[in-house]
């Protein structure tokens, strides 16, 4: 196909991208939309195959869909694509094949190509917002949190998405994602030296692609120490009072500026981040009325049953290095010690001394929580019957 200066011209204007492959599957243009997306020239691109640009390990996905289409089949599909970045697009292909007019035969086909990573990232942060809104009851809040935080910084592409919580003028890291080093969670900073104070101060979504040329952060503390040029935070709510802050930032600028969708959709997330942490709360209060017991506060038989096969998840191949005790104490008056026989308080011009018997067993491959329980009991019991102030072994 000739590409002459009409037909280039006419290309340049389209709003979508697009690109003519010849019957020998080589570039032989590439409109300018197609070269400012994928930051490639036309004369980089012009007569090189297309499984030399894309590599032979891609090209292999594509390939059977090209003969389809240099057949004479219009195609159209939508494709996965990550760029020399390492940002992950979803395209919107539709190829066309050209057929000469004189002589019927097929001399190559065009590729129109959309970008629709934006739509399929909300319709993803919707799902995942809709999912947390009516799953409430499942599983642990924090994984949850993550994921959020992680479509989140893929649809507004930045780097990093913090849940933040504010006490006064301490800002503590709780949940965080982050495409390069981890950022730990209970890291601190003084809330003047972070964005979200400009986030609080406003009680609104604040957003920023160019923070180095805005009003508002350009002198602040947090541009000067870590050089985050796109910010979008929102304060989190509990109950109504300010708990805390939703953030997503990088240290370069966003290519398009932020929409109200955007926004809105920020918003829904930080919505269902609110509702995971509300339920977060009630489930650490309702681990504390399983595990505990209700008048000491210690840890009861439940817990310590739970703990137990972990433990033995956990430490099979050197299991018998741990051992399970039972004390059996007739009056507990401090912490015990190693000598705890040898102990004397001194009560009301008495001296009152306190002894113990104890069993224990040694742990063993198989070994159950009730298992290992029933041994230890009996060497309680057999130290208890052989005149009790001593330790026996089963």
């Amino acid at each position: 196909m000739r590409i002459d200066r009409v037909f280039r011209k006419l290309a340049n204007t389209l709003p979508f991208m697009m690109a003519f492959i010849d019957t020998e599957r080589r570039y032989q243009f590439v409109n300018e939309r197609y070269e400012q997306f994928f930051d490639v020239k036309l004369d980089e691109l012009k007569g090189k195959l297309v499984a030399e640009v894309l590599g032979e390990q891609s090209y292999k996905r594509i390939s059977k869909i090209h003969s389809k289409v240099l057949a004479g089949e219009d195609v159209s599909l939508r494709e996965k694509v990550t760029l020399r970045n390492g940002r992950v697009l979803q395209l919107e292909i539709k190829y066309v094949p050209n057929q000469n007019q004189r002589t019927g035969q097929i001399n190559g086909f065009f590729a129109i190509i959309n970008d629709v990573t934006h739509y399929a990232s909300a319709s993803e942060v919707l799902r995942a917002v809709h999912d947390v809104m009516n799953r409430q009851s499942m599983g642990l809040s924090t994984d949850r949190i993550i994921k959020l935080l992680k479509l989140g910084c893929e649809y507004l592409n930045t780097d990093i998405g913090i849940v933040s919580r504010v006490v006064d003028n301490e800002y503590t890291v709780k949940y965080a994602w982050s495409t390069g080093d981890p950022i730990p969670p209970g890291t601190q900073f003084e809330l003047g030296n972070t964005y979200c104070s400009v986030t609080l101060a406003a009680s609104d979504v604040i957003a920023t692609r160019h923070a180095s040329t805005s009003k508002e952060f350009s002198g602040h503390p947090c541009y000067a120490a870590f050089k985050l040029e796109t910010y979008l935070g929102l304060p989190i709510r509990i109950n109504g009072k300010v708990w805390g802050t939703l953030n997503f930032s990088s240290q370069t600028s966003r290519g398009a500026p932020f929409t109200d969708l955007d926004k809105e959709l920020m918003g829904l997330l930080c919505s269902a981040i609110e509702t995971l942490i509300i339920n977060n709360s009630k489930t650490d209060r309702l681990e504390r009325l399983a595990y505990t017991d209700f008048l000491t506060g210690l840890s009861n038989r439940l817990f310590i049953n739970e703990f137990f096969e972990r433990l033995v998840y956990q430490n099979r191949e050197r299991l018998n290095q741990y051992y399970c005790v039972l004390v059996d104490i007739k009056r507990v008056v401090e912490r015990l010690r190693q000598d705890i026989e040898n102990l004397k308080i001194e009560h009301d011009d008495e001296i009152i001394t306190t002894t113990v018997s104890i069993g224990v067993t040694k742990l063993q491959e198989q070994d159950s929580f009730n298992l290992a329980y029933k041994r230890a009991d009996k060497a309680l019991y057999q130290s208890k019957s052989d005149g009790r102030n001593c330790t026996r072994w089963n």
